[in-house]
């Protein structure tokens, strides 16, 4: 069965002795002041809230930092540092516009002659001079904090920023373009107050 309208609140326990903690099943709502209602697994539970779903269910669970929890009003089951660490994965795209007449990626798309002619020079071993050159690359994911020497300083920038200056894009840049970059913005700046201490609840 599958209930849609509705999110799990805490997860259920049968027993807490001995520092064991078995969860039994899940109390769900329909809203903060709808009726709770609460479902027993024959087996096991399987969590699956995400990045930030996870360690919140597991944190109203009672299951987080004690200090986090007593503040949150949340009674502590296991005192573990569940929800730190978060590091999120931002995403910057830059674009460039060139000359009139420079060769790119796009020539090859819409010119077959071009196209051709590269793909020629490849086949022939002539990789210095042929578009269709394959130049290998790779994507890292470093926390900023670790390589910022003002993180504070920043986060607080980011956090008084209150939209993207469009004053760079060019003015014929499609709308979905103009979204992305505004969508991109707003997800950068609104998660970087979690990487502080703040209780995800």
């Amino acid at each position: 069965m599958i209930l849609t309208g509705f999110q799990v609140t805490s997860l259920s326990y049968n027993d807490t002795s001995a520092g064991n903690v078995f969860a039994s099943g899940v109390n769900f709502k329909a809203s903060a002041t709808g009726q709770e209602y609460t479902v027993n697994v024959a087996k096991e539970v399987i969590l699956s809230g995400g990045t930030i779903g996870s360690p919140q269910i597991l944190q109203l669970s009672g299951i987080g930092p004690a200090d986090t929890l007593k503040a949150a009003g949340v009674d502590q089951v296991i005192d573990l540092p569940v929800g730190y660490n978060l590091q999120d994965h931002t995403s910057n795209t830059m674009y460039w516009t060139t000359p009139e007449g420079t060769s790119t990626w796009g020539t090859l798309r819409d010119d077959k002659t071009v196209s051709d002619a590269a793909m020629a020079a490849y086949k022939a071993g002539d990789y210095a001079n042929s578009q269709w050159t394959y130049v290998n690359e790779a994507i890292g994911y470093v926390a900023l904090k670790d390589i910022m020497t003002n993180w504070a300083a920043f986060a607080q920038n980011a956090t008084d920023f209150t939209g993207p200056s469009f004053s760079v894009l060019r003015s014929n840049l499609a709308s979905s373009l103009t979204s992305r970059v505004l969508f991109q913005s707003t997800t950068s700046t609104a998660w970087l107050p979690s990487r502080s201490s703040t209780p995800l609840r």
